[in-house]
């Protein structure tokens, strides 16, 4: 098996299992507890990240975009943004707590977003882009399983054996499971590698590696405003119910969001290298991804408004039921969102990330604007509506960009295609849509998986040539 598709089962395997762990957490508090208290711990967590964003100050994907082409010291320029880290994290937390005690928030809120803040210090010494450069994918899996099943643990020990109703338990425990999570790639980095990272900070080499690392993080910023933003605004303008009530579809949404980061995790080292090295292989892994891209992008976008009903009456309580309109809208964005993807990546891998933060400026603030005019006026659920806009923007000025320098075209055939199998999927869904979601789930998916072998979208071959290590 080649190291691109060890690399995948690895993420496969680690992403959706803690995806779905992490997933039945938030179902397990959303019935638990009242929307509100459901929504006061989405509103800690969205709050949080970004200050997380702020601690990291970009340096984890610039290192990952550096060692990948193997052309430095890991020793050196990874003791460096671990100082660099640490530094920023502590600064980072500093401000969170000042913010939290001047602003109007109520104290269940201040106390949540101060736990959860703890997560800013435990990430500090997080070594996972050093995983993630050395395509060494099974660890971060691990230690990404660690984090949310510690999470799980904790919550149920708390809650239902020691009997604590307190809703901040849930914040707490996110942060207990991060920092179980940095200390066992550290000891695995430690045994396996053998590179001593040391605590010497190198003042000129820090200042260069935060002045390539900047672009990334004003990147990562604004692409964190069009994820998240809504649920800051929807919180401020309209209160924690809400928070609660579009969290509930957001958290769906979160699972299937997994799907690109299983497809793309893997691959981005592998982009880098490749076309660094003007490797002709690049062409054709892009064209192979983009076929999968838009085999999931299409059926999803088609069926959205036909199941979005049947998965929150299923996952929810009744309370929540109003959300499925968000989640069909937000269904749609999955499905733009992994076509952006495909151009968000390869922006990255060929060093254009001062064009990638342009255009993440643009859309973020399109969204913002959009997300303070509209919501008071329509409700929680136009700020499905904006986040999708705002990701179409993305989408098309990415691909604008990306066109320029390799232009990865699929045939009309190939696109019609997909689109037949998803048009015979979603007659199939309504036909057995009063049947349990899982089973419809299940069966679409073979169904749809079959017609694309059927139609030759995809061959045996090209399978072959993703698991058979090449000579």
């Amino acid at each position: 098996m080649n190291k691109i598709a060890s690399n995948f089962v690895a993420v496969l395997f680690g992403n959706f299992s803690n995806k779905l762990i992490l997933f039945f957490i938030n179902i397990y508090i959303a019935n638990r507890f009242s929307t509100e208290q459901f929504g006061i711990v989405n509103f800690c967590t969205v709050f949080v990240s970004y200050f997380l964003m702020l601690a990291n100050m970009g340096t984890q994907n610039y290192a990952v975009l550096e060692l990948s082409k193997i052309k430095v010291s890991v020793e050196k320029i990874g003791s460096q943004i671990l100082n660099i880290r640490l530094i920023f994290s502590i600064i980072s937390y500093l401000l969170l707590i000042i913010i939290v005690y001047i602003s109007k928030f109520d104290h269940l809120t201040k106390v949540g977003i101060i736990l959860s803040g703890l997560t800013i210090i435990f990430t500090s010494f997080n070594i996972s882009w050093i995983f993630n450069a050395f395509q060494d994918m099974k660890h971060m899996s691990i230690s990404l399983f660690i984090q949310n099943f510690v999470a799980f643990i904790f919550i149920l020990l708390i809650i239902e054996v020691l009997n604590m109703k307190s809703i901040n338990i849930v914040n707490l425990s996110y942060s207990i499971g991060t920092l179980c999570s940095s200390i066992y790639l550290f000891i695995i980095f430690k045994r396996k590698y053998g590179i001593r990272l040391h605590q010497r900070l190198d003042l000129n080499q820090s200042k260069r590696i935060i002045n390539q690392s900047i672009p990334f993080f004003f990147s990562g910023i604004f692409a964190t405003i069009n994820c998240n933003i809504d649920i800051i605004l929807i919180g401020v303008m309209l209160g924690n119910q809400n928070v609660g009530l579009y969290s509930a579809a957001y958290k769906i949404i979160n699972v299937l969001l997994v799907v690109s980061t299983i497809i793309f995790t893997p691959l981005y080292p592998v982009i880098i290298r490749l076309f660094s090295q003007k490797d002709k292989k690049l062409y054709k892994i892009l064209y192979t991804t983009k076929k999968v891209i838009y085999s999931l992008a299409i059926p999803l976008i088609m069926v959205s408004f036909s199941v979005s009903k049947k998965i929150i009456s299923t996952f929810y309580k009744s309370e929540y039921y109003t959300a499925h309109t968000v989640l069909s809208i937000l269904l749609i964005y999955v499905g733009v969102f992994f076509v952006r993807e495909f151009y968000g990546y390869q922006l990255s891998a060929f060093s254009l990330q001062k064009k990638y933060m342009k255009i993440v400026l643009v859309s973020s603030s399109v969204n913002i604007i959009m997300n303070i005019i509209l919501i008071p006026r329509f409700g929680y659920q136009v700020a499905a509506i904006t986040t999708l806009i705002s990701e179409i923007i993305n989408l098309f000025l990415m691909r604008y960009i990306v066109n320029k320098i390799i232009k990865v075209k699929l045939e009309t055939t190939i696109i019609i295609k997909i689109t037949i199998s998803s048009i015979i999927v979603l007659l199939f869904i309504n036909l057995i849509l009063k049947m349990n979601i899982f089973i419809i789930f299940m069966t679409s998916v073979v169904i749809f998986v079959g017609l694309l072998f059927a139609l030759k979208v995809f061959s045996i071959l090209e399978i072959k040539q993703l698991i058979i290590k090449e000579k």
